[in-house]
């Protein structure tokens, strides 16, 4: 989505109280609304497409109130951080919540999905078994001792999905660059895997025509 879309999915979210709220609401209420939300963008996108981009700016929207619960001078610069601050109540219980949760429950989350791949992988059939899913839930909500029901632990591991998303996306784009110097027939191609900040190596024997910089 671009960020004009994004804007426009924030709005049209904002009355829907009972897709992301304490509100609860019965499936037909619920696909109902997700078929508006479709309309909305005209069949550009479908439900699936929706519900991961609003999950995406739910959760960046959780790090900015993190960030500035223990700093109230911190001064959120994220585009959509005003947009979305009819989140903020909500987020900040949340946040309580999510205080709650000890190292060790959330390795055992991690380990549960790692041996459970039907509860996050949408490309297995078995994604879609919501009998299966909930016997899963169970079995999980068990070894945490009953601690925190089936809908706190989903969002815990969207949370935790999310955050692994977004650093393995920071990493790859902070990821060194190659530097291709195309030299004289003596040595028609040479590729060096440098630092992009570095300055072009020198090479003996090899006198550089043309230099291309690109990404891995």
């Amino acid at each position: 989505m671009s960020d004009e879309e994004k804007s426009l999915l924030i709005v049209a979210m904002k009355d829907k109280k009972y897709l992301w709220g304490s509100e609860k609401a019965n499936k037909m209420e619920k696909k109902a609304a997700f078929d508006d939300l479709v309309l909305v963008f005209a069949f550009k996108f479908m439900q699936a497409d929706i519900l991961a981009a609003w999950k995406s700016l739910r959760a960046s929207m959780m790090r900015e109130v993190k960030r500035k619960k223990p700093d109230a001078t911190h001064q959120p610069t994220w585009k959509f951080y005003q947009p979305l601050l009819y989140l903020k109540p909500n987020l900040d219980k949340a946040c309580e919540k999510a205080e709650d949760w000890q190292d060790d429950e959330k390795r055992t989350i991690i380990s549960f999905y790692s041996q459970h791949n039907e509860l996050w992988n949408h490309k297995l059939r078995d994604y879609h078994d919501k009998s299966r899913r909930l016997v899963l839930l169970t079995q999980l909500k068990d070894l945490l001792k009953s601690k925190y029901s089936e809908k706190e632990i989903v969002s815990t591991w969207s949370n935790l999905k999310s955050y692994y998303d977004k650093e393995m996306a920071r990493e790859k784009a902070s990821e060194k660059k190659w530097l291709v110097l195309f030299c004289t027939p003596k040595i028609p191609l040479l590729s060096v895997k440098v630092d992009f900040s570095l300055k072009t190596p020198i090479i003996p024997n090899c006198q550089s025509r043309s230099l291309k910089i690109f990404d891995e």
